[in-house]
């Protein structure tokens, strides 16, 4: 039986954002490797960093992806579109892009 996603605290008391799709019982976890955007709003105060984790592992465990280890890609960011107190989290297919 599939979990019903929900809206999850981080482990920083943060609220965390919901799933957005209203299909989310037919949804199947994301194959890998994947891209995992985290978007963080203007007056967070914690570090960054401290936001991929609890976020990867609630992703995890409401079957959106079938396990961190194949994020590929992340990005990390404090965007003025969030609102106060609140964690966007977008998960995707990778993007190609040259580093060199």
């Amino acid at each position: 039986m599939a979990r019903r996603p929900d809206i999850a605290g981080t482990a920083l008391g943060q609220p965390a954002v919901a799933l957005i799709d209203p299909n989310w019982r037919r949804r199947q976890p994301l194959a890998e490797p994947f891209l995992a955007a985290i978007l963080a709003s203007m007056d967070c105060r914690k570090d960054l960093d401290n936001l991929v984790k609890p976020l990867l592992d609630w992703a995890q465990s409401r079957e959106l992806i079938r396990n961190d280890r194949d994020c590929v890609q992340l990005l990390v960011v404090k965007e003025a579109t969030v609102l106060a107190g609140n964690v966007r989290l977008k998960l995707g297919a990778p993007m190609a892009f040259n580093l060199a």
